[in-house]
C-alpha cells in the first residue's frame, strides 16, 4: 500500500511525550503497510567532533544497540551518502558488510539480512541517518524504498522540531557562559567542562537506570 500524505500528517501529530515513543508508534503504523521492517534507528551527527551517535530506535527483532559512537570519516560508504544525499540498499548484509566494526558485528549477530539507509539534513547540513533493517534478505524493493523515504522525511521533521527546542536551550546556555567569561574566564571554562562531564556521567549511569540515548 502506498503511503499517502494524509497518513503522514496523521503520524506527524502523534501525542506521545518522547521521540522514542513517537518512533515506536510510527513503526506500528508502518508495519501495517510494510511488515518487513524489523528495526528503525536514527543516529545523530555531531559536526564538531565528526561523530555519529546512536539516538532513538524502535527494535522489534533483535537487541537494540545503544551508547555507540563512530567517526563519520572512518566510514567511506556513509561519508559518500552524506555528501551525495543518496540512499543505500544492502540486500545481503552478511556479504556486503565484511569489516568488523562494532556496528557491523552487531548487525550480523542480530540476524538482520538486509538494510536501507537514508541520510537526513537540517538547514542544509547533515543531521544524521535513518537505518531500516529487516530479517529478510532483499526486503527493500523499489516500492518499499519510496515509502521509507517518505517516512524518513517525517522522522527528520519530528527530530528537527525537537532539536530546535534543544538548540534554544543550548544557545541560552552559551550566552550565559559568555557573560560569565566576561566577568571570570575560569567560570566560563568551568561551565563548559561541566557540560562535558554531565554527558559522560549520563552515559555511564544510563544502563543502570534503564535510560536510553535520547535521555543522554
Amino acid at each position: 500500500m502506498t503511503v499517502t500524505p494524509q497518513f503522514l500528517m496523521m503520524a506527524l501529530n502523534l501525542h506521545d511525550d518522547t521521540l522514542t515513543q513517537r518512533l515506536n508508534e510510527l513503526h506500528d503504523r508502518l508495519l501495517e503497510t510494510v511488515p518487513v521492517v524489523d528495526r528503525i534507528a536514527c543516529a545523530l551527527y555531531d559536526e564538531n567532533d565528526d561523530v555519529l551517535k546512536t539516538f532513538i530506535n524502535s527494535t522489534r527483532a533483535g537487541e537494540a544497540i545503544t551508547g555507540y559512537e563512530y567517526k563519520l570519516s572512518d566510514s567511506h560508504a556513509l561519508s559518500a551518502l552524506a555528501a551525495s544525499g543518496e540512499f543505500r540498499v544492502l540486500d545481503n548484509i552478511e556479504h556486503a558488510l565484511q569489516s568488523d566494526t562494532v556496528h557491523n558485528t552487531w548487525l550480523r549477530e542480530q540476524g538482520y539480512r538486509s538494510s536501507f539507509t537514508v541520510p537526513f539534513y537540517d538547514g542544509g547540513s547533515l543531521a544524521g541517518f535513518v537505518f531500516f533493517d529487516s530479517m529478510q534478505a532483499a526486503a527493500f524493493t523499489p516500492q518499499v524504498q519510496r515509502d521509507l523515504v517518505l517516512y524518513t522525511n517525517l522522522i527528520s521533521m519530528v527530530i528537527a522540531s525537537e532539536l530546535s527546542a534543544v538548540r534554544s536551550v543550548l544557545e541560552a546556555t552559551r550566552v550565559a557562559r559568555e557573560l560569565a567569561e566576561v566577568r571570570d574566564f575560569e567560570t566560563g571554562s568551568h561551565l563548559e567542562r561541566m557540560a562535558r562531564y554531565s554527558r559522560v556521567i549520563a552515559r555511564a549511569v544510563a544502563p543502570r537506570y534503564g535510560r536510553n540515548d535520547e535521555f543522554v
